[in-house]
């Protein structure tokens, strides 16, 4: 089990051969933590839920300690164990909720699965009952923090885990319909929760970035090395060497570093005046900000290493190189069939998986996706202009994503390919209703930009209402 505050103590005795012991510190707070766990412990096995056995609280050495249960080396659950695990995970939940409890802190790094296959929860510091008249709000609440901690769920095993949730709570098994619906709230809160989590680690990291960050044009080193070698990076970026783009705006470049291949993207100084660059929020800041965001949510982007930028030159952006990898409208020409109808799949879910998470990317062009065709790795570039919300992205937002994406791609991706792809974004909007609502809209922005190919092709494939 994952934590820094937990040991595992070869000691026989009524527990068996070891035990799990739990650090919480010096002081009476501790001591008051470690005897409030070992009570709620108590408790939540007396009413038959499924939590680790507490066999003391005890103050040793200046500092609190509570003995618990050791269900094995291999008790400790990540996301892809979890999944396969979806049905026990569920059953655990539902015995706690129908003893009226809730543990307040359902996450997958809490759960253990004991050696007879049970799934046994820990971390019981948050443990109360659940009041009446609040069962449902409360318990969907409980469920958010573990979907949170799970996604992105693959559909079916949500399907299953509502299945035996409900199934072990009311003691019969849920019509289909009745599942259906549960699952979708329930994915509803994990998102919630998972957008919440999220924009709380953002607030805390960006206290760190005002304390690292200061002046009218500050510098982040994520590889201190590179400190040294800017003067080289900025020259090799301005004599254009081995370019990647070159553009009126900005240029990448590919140098070789010190550990290996890096990628310098420049954005020069412009006419127009951005009262961000003013304040010490320049691009390449921006750009490196968003990337360490997306990196966080779980999203794949080019690793950041180091930004910076001279008064009256712009700035300058280090990322990783990314050998084996095209941009999408490259991409998509590669493979035929069956393969780029996957490879759209893929793009679809993960652009939803985005908007789900509340990630407006706002510049998603085919020329910001870098794929790998074989493998269908993607990864996004260029995210100065990416907003992160507290809720789902709004339609129009998404809609403004998707005819980026959409634009862009180039005539030879068929009318139908595109079609499967929007379907697998939303399953619902090939019902007419939705298509006329939520796709037409979107065709005719994708129809009035101006991208190298013309989008006026999506237009002839839209099927008639």
């Amino acid at each position: 089990m994952g934590g820094r505050r937990y040991l595992r103590l070869f000691q026989a005795g009524p527990w068996g051969d070891s035990l799990f012991v739990k650090e919480y510190g010096a002081g009476r707070r501790a001591l008051r933590q470690a005897r409030s766990e070992f009570a709620a412990a108590a408790v939540a096995r007396r009413a038959g839920a499924p939590a680790v056995r507490a066999w003391a609280a005890l103050e040793a050495g200046g500092k609190a300690w509570l003995l618990c249960q050791d269900a094995g080396v291999d008790a400790a659950l990540d996301r892809e164990r979890a999944w396969a695990l979806c049905e026990p995970l569920a059953e655990s939940v539902a015995m706690f909720h129908a003893a009226r409890l809730l543990h307040g802190d359902l996450h997958v790094r809490n759960a253990l699965r004991a050696s007879d296959g049970a799934v046994l929860w820990t971390d019981l510091r948050r443990l109360r009952r659940l009041r009446r008249g609040r069962e449902e709000a409360a318990s969907g609440a409980d469920l958010g923090h573990l979907l949170a901690s799970l996604l992105p769920l693959p559909p079916r095993a949500l399907l299953h885990f509502g299945r035996a949730y409900l199934q072990r709570l009311r003691g019969a098994a849920p019509a289909p319909p009745e599942t259906k619906a549960w699952a979708a709230g329930a994915a509803a809160a994990g998102w919630k929760r998972f957008r919440e989590h999220q924009c709380n680690l953002d607030r805390r990291a960006r206290r760190q970035q005002r304390r690292e960050q200061r002046g009218l044009h500050p510098q982040v080193w994520r590889q201190p090395a590179l400190a040294a070698a800017a003067p080289e990076l900025e020259a090799a970026a301005a004599a254009g060497h081995a370019p990647l783009k070159l553009g009126d705006r900005s240029s990448v470049v590919r140098v070789a570093g010190g550990g290996g291949p890096l990628v310098v993207k420049h954005f020069r100084r412009t006419k127009a005046l951005d009262p961000r660059d003013a304040l010490g929020r320049s691009k390449a800041l921006r750009n490196l900000d968003a990337a360490e965001r997306l990196l966080r949510r779980g999203f794949p982007a080019a690793q950041p290493l180091a930004a910076w930028s001279r008064p009256g030159a712009g700035s300058w952006l280090v990322l990783e190189d990314l050998p084996g990898h095209l941009p999408l409208h490259e991409a998509v020409l590669r493979v035929r069939g069956a393969q780029r109808a996957a490879l759209l799949r893929e793009l679809a879910r993960l652009v939803r998986r985005l908007h789900l998470s509340g990630v407006a990317y706002r510049d998603l062009k085919p020329s910001n996706l870098l794929v790998d065709p074989e493998r269908h790795d993607f990864i996004l570039v260029d995210h100065d202009r990416n907003r992160f919300l507290r809720r789902a992205v709004p339609p129009e937002l998404a809609r403004r994503d998707l005819a980026a994406l959409h634009a862009g791609l180039p005539p030879e991706v068929r009318a139908s390919e595109r079609l499967r792809a929007l379907r697998a974004y939303d399953p619902r909007w090939s019902r007419r209703e939705m298509w006329r609502a939520h796709v037409r809209p979107l065709l005719r922005e994708a129809a009035r930009r101006r991208h190298r190919w013309m989008p006026r092709r999506l237009l002839g494939g839209a099927p008639q209402p």
